[in-house]
């Protein structure tokens, strides 16, 4: 690592990193765009969510907040929030990937 840092030109440094960063997010596109008609893997926004609590809850993780306000008493509150209050758009469809991000 000290020969790494000691032979290396600062410019080439800049120009890997930026296409280090380019290449990253054009592999993101693909992750993010989930796979059109694919059967397994689908998830709904709810089940999404108690899967990723009931995970890190397993795990007992405490490095992060599970939800995003105290003012939530838990996520079944957050859902029925999302879901009646907000009325979060397609949030009973089943989707796979990233397109659950959008």
């Amino acid at each position: 690592l000290v020969t790494e840092f000691e032979e290396t030109d600062p410019h080439r440094i800049l120009s890997t990193t930026r296409e280090c960063g380019a290449s990253f997010a054009a592999g993101l596109g693909h992750v993010m765009e989930g796979i059109p008609n694919l059967a397994t893997g689908r998830l709904t926004l709810e089940s999404e969510l108690r899967a990723f609590h009931d995970y890190h809850q397993k795990l007992g993780s405490d490095h992060f907040v599970m939800l995003p306000s105290e003012d939530f008493c838990g996520l079944d509150d957050y859902l029925e929030y999302l879901v009646n209050e907000i009325s979060i758009g397609a949030a009973d469809a089943e989707v796979n990937g990233g397109a659950q991000f959008r």
